[in-house]
Order: structure tokens, then C-alpha cells, then sequence
């Protein structure tokens, strides 16, 4: 889906396939972004969403086709210089350096840069931090944890993936299902290979086979 411009192409992908190993996860891509056009890419997980983005980014490099930017062909070239060329992304995980301030973080992301001219010592700049469970305009008592109000904490899973509280509970009550299988039957066995789903956006099992009595 896309916001059409008039510009000139961008951004040019051409029969793109990439994979993992020996699994196709892109069979013949094609996109061409214009000059001040938005492209959303929209699909289920597993559909190559994340995979387009990795092989534009030089991240997994396509077998086949050509990825072209501002006329130049960067299907080769290491993910270093295509930051450098101007593409970047913004992962939804959220990937910082965890011992790194926010500060830190946004000077790493900006190292690459050699003009001064669009952000300039001392000029005012406004970001946006959400404060979660603490926002008084959204919880009527946002300090007193509380698993039952609504809306609900963003520990569990609202408004994105946390790497918190709600996936150590997440651990835990799995923990705790493999527990009681073993207790109810000690003699369970894998019975065949297990089927991985083909998403590089979580390690997902299709199927498990196991047989309950060795």
C-alpha cells in the first residue's frame, strides 16, 4: 500500500529472492519507491515483511534480483555503507544498548553523520516518551500495580512487545507446564523431527511429535 508521488524512483527492488538457508522466504519481489512516497508493507507473520526490510538493509542478501538506491545498485554492499548511502530502519524490537543512556543511544545512531545542517547545536528539539504505567492521564492510581485494570499494564503485552514482566510470567507458567507433562508421564519421547514455522520473527515450532510411553 502506498502514498503516490511524482517524484523520481527512490527506491527500486527487482525480482528479489532471498533466503534462509534452504528455505525461500522471498520469491520475486518487486517494489519501486518514488521520491516523497510512503510504502506500507502489510501481511501476516511469516509473509517476508521483516525479510524485505533485512535484504534492503543489506542484512540477508538477496540470491537473486538487484536493489537499487538513488541509481546506485547496493544488492551487494555490506549494511555499514547502506546506513551511510541514507536507509535506515527502526526495528519494533526495540533493539538499544541496554547499558547505553538514551542519549547514548541516539548519538549511536547518528554517528554516520557528516552535515549539521538539518539539527544544530542548540536548536530545540521535542521527544516523546510514553510513560507506560505511570501515566496519570490514562490509570486513575498508576502507581499501585494492579493486573486487573483497564486499560491494562503495559508489562503484559499492551501496546507492544516488553521485555519484562510479562515475559518472565511467560517463563514461569511455561516452566510450569513442562513440569506437570514430566510428572504425569516420565517416559515421553520425541517421535519424529519437529516442523519450524518459516518467520524469522519469532522461533516458532508448527509441530512437536512426541509419544507419551518410551
Amino acid at each position: 500500500m502506498s502514498q503516490r508521488s511524482t517524484g523520481d524512483v527512490l527506491l527500486k527492488v527487482e525480482n528479489m529472492h532471498t533466503f534462509y538457508g534452504t528455505i525461500e522466504a522471498l520469491k520475486g519481489i518487486s517494489i519501486d519507491v518514488h521520491e516523497g512516497e510512503i510504502v506500507t508493507l502489510i501481511g501476516a507473520n511469516g509473509a517476508g515483511k521483516s525479510t524485505t526490510l533485512r535484504s534492503i538493509n543489506g542484512l540477508n542478501q538477496p540470491r537473486e534480483g538487484s536493489i537499487t538506491f538513488r541509481g546506485q545498485n547496493i544488492t551487494r554492499r555490506p549494511p555499514h555503507e547502506i546506513v551511510g548511502l541514507g536507509i535506515s530502519q527502526s526495528p519494533e524490537g526495540r533493539r538499544l544498548f541496554p547499558r547505553m543512556s538514551v542519549i547514548e543511544n541516539l548519538e549511536m545512531g547518528a554517528f554516520q553523520r557528516t552535515d549539521r545542517k538539518q539539527i544544530r547545536e542548540g536548536d530545540k528539539v521535542v521527544m516523546w516518551f510514553a510513560s507506560g504505567n505511570r501515566d496519570e492521564s490514562v490509570f486513575e492510581d498508576p502507581y499501585r500495580f494492579d493486573v486487573t485494570r483497564n486499560p491494562e499494564h503495559q508489562a503484559f503485552g499492551a501496546g507492544g512487545r516488553h521485555f519484562c514482566l510479562g515475559t518472565a510470567l511467560a517463563r514461569l507458567e511455561l516452566r510450569i507446564l513442562i513440569e506437570e507433562t514430566l510428572k504425569r508421564y516420565p517416559e515421553i519421547a520425541l517421535d519424529g523431527r519437529p516442523a519450524h514455522a518459516a518467520t524469522q520473527f519469532v522461533n516458532q515450532l508448527k509441530s512437536l511429535p512426541v509419544r507419551l510411553n518410551a
